[in-house]
């Protein structure tokens, strides 16, 4: 669904009301109705342009990558980083658009050796539904299945379960390092992160190129 129709698709909504029963709808409930479908539709539309323009290259290139591909930052953020607010100077990130709307995405994940670490996964709505990691399930290897609502399949023996509020969604993976020396660590676990398909768990698989429309991008920075 493009932006235009999704944002067209809220708008719709907001007028309802006042279609039905312009007689008794006031300017200020108008107003707040406005209000109150902006505040609810804006984490929908923002994730919406978020996973069009993060999406947009063929290959992982840190910050983007596609569709169910994991991009992994190698370097500390310079002055340069635009695309978070206040970025971490003590950590290297690891960035994932999912899409789970036909089958579950495995996920696994090395033994980081004590190593702190958080993968956390958001919703459309930008809600964490979960969060593996140091902290949440320790920091020896495991597996587990980001699932789609409604999905009632079954999964391989010994991966973990974690259920997608939506269909598509944010993983914002964070890697502790002990500065610029520990790099080529933190790189050999990043390179030990894996997502597939469920259909192609256990199996030889080579994660398709993404397209590319040109008219919407991100130029990485490095």
């Amino acid at each position: 669904m493009s932006t235009l129709r999704v944002t067209t698709f809220f708008l719709s909504l907001l007028l309802l009301p006042a279609a039905h029963s312009a007689e008794t709808v006031s300017a200020q409930e108008t107003r707040e109705i406005a209000r109150d479908a902006y505040i609810y539709a804006y984490p929908l539309v923002l994730m919406h342009v978020s996973r069009e323009v993060s999406t947009n290259v063929e290959e992982p290139q840190f910050p983007l990558a596609p569709i169910n591909q994991i991009a992994h930052a190698k370097s500390f953020p310079d002055a340069s980083m635009d695309i978070i607010a206040s970025p971490n100077a003590d950590t290297l990130y690891s960035s994932m658009q999912f899409d789970v709307s036909d089958e579950p995405l495995i996920v696994t994940v090395p033994d980081s050796g004590g190593r702190y670490y958080l993968l956390p996964f958001l919703d459309e709505w930008t809600d964490v539904f979960t969060v593996p990691g140091k902290r949440t399930t320790g920091t020896a290897a495991q597996t587990f299945a980001i699932v789609g609502p409604g999905w009632q399949g079954e999964l391989p023996e010994g991966v973990t379960r974690y259920d997608s509020p939506t269909t598509t969604g944010w993983l914002g993976g964070r890697v502790q390092t002990n500065g610029k020396a520990d790099y080529e660590a933190v790189h050999k676990f990043q390179q030990g992160l894996k997502a597939v398909p469920l259909s192609a768990y256990g199996k030889s698989y080579t994660a398709p190129k993404g397209r590319v429309d040109p008219k919407t991008g991100y130029e990485p920075t490095g």
